[in-house]
């Protein structure tokens, strides 16, 4: 870019530059430092916005993500949100940047900074889903793209707790894209370290001229069914996948094609989604079919839009993946039992949840990603 600006091809007052103030820098003192640092790195002489990466102050330091001895973030309770704002204006005024603004997060993120106070009250629920760590002593493989690393990391805290009483192979796979956005790299390599039995694969898709190969990541580009393949992952392991709806689905295929039962991998999905309507929409259409490899002899469900009968095979979780084995078009999202976006009519028969909705559906309806075999089902699908 600084060299098409030099040449005179591009004008700078043609393309919009922004950037963001990270967590650790909220305290007055360090947001011209910051902002100064940034400008360099990116060679210009201003900015045209200047983003508050979130509304919440991390500890101050040269640590990305500080955390105490027990891994809980350190936040900066000596700064508000208003302090950081004036010294953003002050570069304003100075010519430094042309506006300044606050990050859009999601809506509830949005809500709780703009509409609530300290000392209000919230409803919540307990954590849902099944996307947690199994017991036993088979080797674990915890894949991670992005901030999809975050659950796994409580995943190997916890593997490095037990390691003295019941050690367990661990792999610890993790893609980014290059090692400025590979966050809790000090703490997951700490906690490997403990774990006699571990391995660490590291991938960059997009590694920066000082990235080492062989010291910061082992693989260059994308994770791919040879580079899996190449690493003699065991098959027999408990797999659990968390980053991107694109990065689950190619993982999925990937360990299937290695041998990995299906009934072994955990997933959840941290990143946007693609669509609550994969198999709807932005798909190929497929003809719905009996599930491959599947003995079940349990109760029948009927898909009567596809004109469909299956026998309940155990292997499924939920109602919701017997449809999708079946290339039945479903919607989903949670698939916990909480948005209701599965919700569907039940033309007859019984339900069993596992676990109970946070909410029930409407009379008539059932929710299929909780939903497993009970008495002979007919769905409106």
């Amino acid at each position: 870019m600084q060299a098409e600006l030099a040449s005179g091809r591009i004008a700078r007052e043609g393309i919009f530059i922004t950037t963001k103030l990270w967590n650790t820098n909220h305290r007055p003192e360090r947001v011209e430092p910051a902002f100064e640092a940034s400008l360099k790195r990116i060679g210009l002489d201003y900015l045209d916005l200047y983003l508050i990466h979130t509304p919440f102050a991390f500890q101050p330091g040269d640590e990305q993500d500080p955390r105490d001895q027990d891994g809980r973030v350190v936040y900066d309770k000596g700064v508000t949100l208003l302090d950081t704002w004036k010294a953003m204006e002050n570069l304003v005024d100075r010519g430094r940047c042309r506006a300044i603004g606050k990050r859009e997060t999601g809506p509830s993120s949005r809500y709780i900074v703009d509409a609530t106070q300290a000392g209000d009250m919230f409803e919540t629920s307990a954590p849902r889903g099944d996307f947690v760590l199994r017991s036993g002593l088979r080797p674990v493989v915890l894949l991670s793209a992005g901030i999809g690393v975050t659950p796994v990391l409580c995943m190997l805290h916890a593997l490095a707790a037990e390691n003295a009483g019941s050690p367990r192979e661990v792999w610890w796979i993790h893609a980014a894209r290059n090692a400025k956005e590979h966050v809790f790299i000090q703490e997951s390599r700490q906690l490997l370290s403990t774990i006699p039995e571990s391995r660490s694969i590291i991938a960059y898709s997009k590694p920066d001229p000082t990235d080492r190969h062989g010291k910061d990541f082992d693989i260059q580009g994308h994770l791919d069914l040879a580079g899996l393949q190449g690493l003699g992952i065991p098959v027999e392991a408990d797999f659990y996948i968390c980053g991107p709806t694109g990065f689950l689905g190619d993982m999925n295929r990937f360990l299937i094609s290695l041998g990995v039962p299906p009934d072994g991998i955990r997933q959840e999905i941290f990143g946007p989604a693609s669509s609550v309507e994969p198999g709807v929409v932005k798909a190929e259409v497929r003809i719905p079919h009996l599930p491959l490899r599947s003995s079940g002899n349990g109760p029948v469900i009927s898909f009567t839009r596809s004109v469909l009968a299956v026998p309940w095979d155990n292997k499924f979780k939920s109602l919701l993946e017997l449809a999708e084995a079946c290339d039945v078009p479903v919607r989903w999202s949670c698939r916990s039992g909480v948005c209701h976006m599965c919700e569907c009519g039940l033309l007859s028969g019984k339900l069993h949840y596992s676990p109970e909705p946070l909410d029930e559906p409407a009379t008539g309806n059932a929710l299929i990603c909780v939903t497993s075999e009970s008495l002979k089902l007919l769905w409106r699908y």
